[in-house]
């Protein structure tokens, strides 16, 4: 359960990192290397939003129950 928390921790940065680095132009189409999953037109700003707030209550959940059930 921990790893899986950390997991979703993870995807939230991710995520996150991708909306903003395409929302202020620092991903962009011209540029060489990989594309974050917003500039590549796998999913619409607004998906990966929900995605990460997803993530973070997977997480935040998570972190409440262990610490419910280890202190």
């Amino acid at each position: 359960l921990a790893l899986a928390g950390a997991i979703a921790t993870q995807a939230v940065s991710n995520l996150v990192n991708d909306y903003f680095d395409a929302r202020t132009g620092l991903d962009r189409a011209d540029n060489e290397g990989r594309h974050n999953c917003i500039v590549a037109g796998l999913l619409s700003p607004r998906a990966v939003l929900q995605l990460a707030v997803s993530c973070a209550t997977v997480a935040v959940a998570i972190g409440l129950y262990l610490t419910t059930v280890a202190g």
